[in-house]
């Protein structure tokens, strides 16, 4: 098993570059300094690098550059595993520009994956990005607290 790992895990490692850069060349706002990617074929620690080949710090990327990093990631792992798992994402807009917002809403959920689970707040999704998103959802609710009942109430539906 040992030697089959090893002998796999080259061609999985150049999925997983191949897929991370296509997603992440999608996403990227046109200021983000990465440029190529890299990952270490011992640790799989991804390291991205800017236009003059200097690596760059992810903790100094900013909230949005950090969330279209992570989504990235998340999908090309989904895509070199070939495995058809279901994604959640919770609240994906709120720390977002309006550039990252767009992208996220155009170039990622309607390909994230088969099955997509969007937790947000009622200012994530207005309505022009609902109906933007529509051809895409089979299904929408709303989580209302009930007082009475002390509980939540599942209703079909958006927040308007």
């Amino acid at each position: 098993l040992q030697s089959f790992v090893k002998r796999l895990a080259p061609s999985k490692l150049a999925l997983l570059k191949h897929h991370f850069e296509e997603m992440y060349s999608r996403l990227r706002n046109p200021e983000d300094p990465a440029r190529r990617v890299e990952i270490d074929p011992d640790t799989w620690r991804v390291t991205l690098f800017d236009d003059q080949d200097r690596p760059l710090e992810k903790r100094v990327f900013s909230a949005g550059m950090k969330e279209m990093y992570a989504l990235s990631l998340l999908w090309a792992l989904s895509k070199a595993s070939a495995w058809e798992l279901p994604i959640v994402i919770d609240t994906p807009a709120g720390r977002l520009d309006t550039t990252n917002r767009r992208a996220l809403f155009e170039k990622y959920l309607p390909y994230a994956g088969h099955q997509v689970i969007v937790l947000s707040t009622d200012t994530e999704v207005d309505i022009e990005w609902a109906r933007r998103l529509e051809p895409h959802v089979a299904r929408q609710y709303r989580l209302d607290y009930d007082e009475k009942q002390d509980s939540i109430v599942i209703r079909a539906g958006y927040f308007f």
